[in-house]
Parts: C-alpha cells; structure tokens; sequence
C-alpha cells in the first residue's frame, strides 16, 4: 500500500503502467482502490483506460467508487457516456454516488441531462445529495429552477437542503436570489451561512437586499440581549 501511495505521490508517468500491470494480480480491493486514487493522480490515456477498465468491471463496489471519481478528475473523452451508462446500471448506492460525483468532477455540460434526470426523480436522500451537489460542480443554469423547487421542498431534510443551497451557491444564478434570501430566516444557522456565501458569489446588486437585511437583525439582537444585562 505505502508503494502504491509512493508512486502515485511522484506523478512519474511511467508509473502508470507499473500500477495497471500489478492490478491485474492485485488481490486486496483495498489496495486496488488505492491503485486507482494514484491513477487519478497520475493522469494519462493509460491512466484513463485502466480507470474505465475498473469502473465497469471490477468485483468490489469500493474499486468501482473510487475509480469512478479518479475518472472524473482525470476528464477526458470517452468517460462521460461510461460514467452514464454505469450509472443507469450499478445497484450499489455508494457506487451510484461516486458516479454522480465523477459526473461533476468532468465539467462536461453534457453530463447535464443524465445527472438533472436523476435528481428530479430519484427518491433516496443520498443519491439526491449526491445529484444536486455534481449539479452545483458542473455550473450549468438548467439546474437553477430544479435546485430553487427542491430547496422548497416541504418537509425538507436538512442534509439535502444544504447541498441544494450549496449547489445554488455555485451556480451563480440571479434567479435564486430570491430562494436564497429567503434561507437567511431560517433556525439552521448551516443554512444560513450557506445562503450568505451563496448571495455573495453571485455577484448581484439585488443579493445586497437580503443580506443587509439579515446583519440589522443580528444588530438589533445584540442591542437588545446588551439592554437585558444593562
């Protein structure tokens, strides 16, 4: 294991082969996870081929995983339609998760479609987690009405809620401006950091509004707890 960390830590390209070579004998899933993060590192066709190699075929549900955000680092053509197609296929959910993330990780607004379908339909809380944050990685506004809906959702599970207000965040979508501004009420204090920094990255002169309006609440509650102990 340490020799695997070792040789993905030098990103020596003539490693690649050597890692590809030992995977093939490699009996523990856990150092073949460990071949694939270096892979990832390490970059290259190669490294790409062995990822896709992994991702689709290998026994262990941690292999595939890993191998599957490795592939979404690396990006490169070729690995969106593998990642989709194995995300129609795999049963496993942390599997399917690492999928979606590998999505977001390509910034390929291809990906789009697939990862948009999922989120709007799939009941799981993990996958939808999972959906909204590549969503939010891959910065394209077609996500922006599905992300406000989902941030409305009553009864809403606090988990998700944030991921959807981070994704939000990274989009930098005027019209969630208002979904946002209106987070900065809420009792979660997580949700209400994650709707300032998203106003914020916005950039928008009406994101201004909320957020002056939120620090004259926090004003008027220190003048009146001051006024209690005066």
């Amino acid at each position: 294991e340490e020799a695997v960390e070792a040789l993905g830590a030098v990103r020596d390209g003539r490693a690649v082969s050597r890692l590809a070579a030992h995977l093939g004998r490699e009996p523990s899933a856990r150092v073949r996870a460990q071949i694939a993060e270096a892979l990832g590192d390490l970059g290259g066709e190669l490294a790409r081929a062995t990822l896709r190699s992994l991702v689709g075929n290998d026994l262990s549900p941690e292999v595939r995983g890993r191998a599957a955000t490795a592939l979404g680092r690396l990006r490169g053509p070729g690995s969106r339609s593998l990642l989709e197609e194995r995300l129609a296929q795999e049963e496993n959910l942390e599997v399917r998760a690492a999928l979606l993330q590998g999505l977001g990780l390509l910034g390929d607004a291809d990906a789009v479609p697939a990862v948009l379908s999922l989120f709007t339909q799939e009941q799981i809380p993990s996958l939808r987690i999972a959906a909204a944050l590549a969503l939010g990685r891959l910065g394209d506004g077609r996500a922006a009405s599905p992300l406000i809906a989902a941030l409305n959702e009553l009864p809403g599970d606090p988990s998700f809620r944030r991921a959807v207000a981070l994704a939000l965040g990274q989009l930098r979508d005027p019209a969630a401006i208002p979904a946002l501004g209106a987070i900065l009420a809420e009792p979660d204090i997580i949700m209400v950091i994650l709707g300032v920094r998203a106003l914020g990255e916005t950039g928008r002169p009406e994101a201004v509004a909320p957020l002056v309006k939120l620090a004259g609440g926090l004003v008027r509650e220190a003048d009146s707890r001051r006024a209690a102990f005066s």
